[in-house]
């Protein structure tokens, strides 16, 4: 999200009480929120082609973070209190009954 549209956001608040101004700004908001998301994701996948040259593995995560995958579902693992990811059976069970 870039500066100009976090002020037209603004903008958009504050003209709550007049609906023509706030859909117009409401749908210059929703373009610009568009084309700053294109030009992200244009960015990752050059990030993500010059990643496959070198280590294809990165390049792999890089893919995963993007897509929003994780390593697991929430039935097959659990995180721990110090942030860790449980995966085993029985650490998720004792995760869970203490």
């Amino acid at each position: 999200m870039t500066d100009h549209i976090l002020q037209l956001m603004e903008q958009r608040r504050i003209k709550i009480s007049d609906p023509f101004e706030y859909k117009s700004i409401n749908k210059i908001i929703r373009r610009e929120c568009a084309e700053a998301k294109e030009k992200w994701l244009n960015q990752q996948c050059l990030e993500i082609e010059n990643k496959l040259n070198i280590n294809t593995r990165l390049a792999h995560q890089k893919i995963n973070e993007i897509t929003g995958k994780s390593r697991c579902s929430s039935s097959s693992c659990a995180k721990a209190k110090n942030g860790s990811i449980l995966m085993e059976k029985q650490d998720i069970l004792n995760r869970w009954f203490r």
